[in-house]
């Protein structure tokens, strides 16, 4: 059990105030083209001033879209107008000198606090620019050092490992295939998870996933080889998944046989729901299809689990000046108190060193359905 920090009265009140505002906000039904670019984007008016840095990133475990934490500023425009902030947008190329720009703009604007991005380079090198001199740095990745004052938004992806293999444990499977995509940008999650999956005595094949029809054809064969898996996993997303299984449900063999995801596919429920039966772990306590809702009737496109964080983020740093008047609204003992907060990715709560505390609880899928496991 994880210990939290002591309780400041009135913020949990106020920061759920401040999230069913949020949930209230709209856009209308814009699209992406209509949008400012994110460069120089700008929201609210407010003295304290909040930075962001986005970065363009693909997510080889969702199919949303690729630009979703900006897209989250956009989905917040009227929360930020409301709250004494002023959110400052800026776009990071990847290279060393946009980040060295960047940080150099955000200290000029006396910012407060910064969002950036799912990369632990940045993360780092705005901890050490900014966070070095007070400046709170959330990381949409795991990256966390309070020393620097950087704090990780993202459950570490050892974590999540551990905790898909305790649920394999617990349903007794005895040999699961494993279908990820060897040479893409999750392979030490896959890694990760293939050492959860070895520790708790269940066999293990792994099947490229890169091709879905080849992955089909490889598990086809390994069934005809007299190999029944307990389950097929994937470390992709549930689009990927649903391509493969689409095929394998048509042999009687693996009609029944469950399906399991990764946390993301939380974003992805129409897809995952076809992939099943099965199940993944989901954070506790969401909204998600709510925001995903949201998301694809503003944008036509669905967001990545990045851009629902962005969007967590953002309603807590607009928040926070309101729920703690005359303090400090981003000092450690505000972000890391004990009752935490809740927003569209569930409960969570900071503790000391910077990391961040989610639930994971399964949910069971299968076609039309989407339910907590019992």
């Amino acid at each position: 059990m994880i210990s939290r920090p002591a309780r400041l009265k009135g913020l949990s009140a106020a920061f759920a105030l401040s999230l069913a505002l949020a949930g209230c906000s709209s856009l209308g039904t814009g699209s992406v083209t209509d949008l400012p670019a994110p460069d120089d984007a700008q929201f609210g008016t407010g003295a304290m001033k909040v930075g962001m840095l986005v970065e363009d990133q693909a997510d080889e475990l969702s199919s949303g879209a690729p630009n979703s934490t900006f897209l989250a500023a956009q989905l917040n425009a009227q929360t930020v107008a409301k709250a004494p902030i002023t959110l400052i947008v800026r776009h990071y190329d990847g290279t060393p000198e946009g980040l060295k720009a960047a940080e150099q703009l955000l200290s000029s604007q006396g910012v407060s606090l910064v969002i950036g991005p799912d990369d632990a380079v940045v993360s780092l090198g705005l901890a050490s620019e900014l966070g070095r001199k007070g400046v709170p740095i959330m990381s949409l990745g795991s990256a966390s050092d309070a020393k620097t004052n950087l704090y990780a938004f993202a459950m570490d992806g050892e974590t999540e490992a551990s905790l898909m293999a305790d649920e394999m444990r617990r349903r007794l499977y005895r040999q699961v295939v494993l279908v990820s995509n060897p040479n893409g940008s999750e392979r030490i999650f896959t890694s990760q998870l293939a050492s959860s999956i070895a520790k708790i005595n269940v066999g293990l094949v792994s099947v490229d996933g890169t091709d879905p029809a080849a992955a089909a054809k490889r598990i086809t064969a390994i069934v005809a080889g007299g190999q029944i898996p307990s389950a097929i996993v994937f470390a992709q997303s549930a689009k990927s998944a649903a391509a493969v299984m689409t095929e394998l449900r048509r042999n009687p063999k693996l009609a029944g046989v469950p399906v399991v995801g990764v946390s993301s596919w939380s974003f992805e429920a129409t897809a995952a729901a076809s992939a099943g039966p099965g199940w993944y772990l989901a954070p506790e306590g969401n909204s998600i299809s709510d925001f995903s809702a949201r998301f694809l009737k503003a944008f036509n496109a669905l967001p990545t689990p990045d851009g629902a964080l962005a969007y967590d983020l953002i309603v807590m740093a607009a928040a926070l000046p309101q729920a703690v008047p005359g303090q400090s609204p981003y000092a450690r003992e505000v972000l890391a108190n004990e009752q935490g907060f809740k927003g569209v990715t569930g409960k969570f709560w900071f503790t000391q060193d910077g990391q961040v505390h989610r639930n994971l609880l399964p949910v069971d899928i299968a076609p039309g359905l989407a339910r907590p496991a019992t």
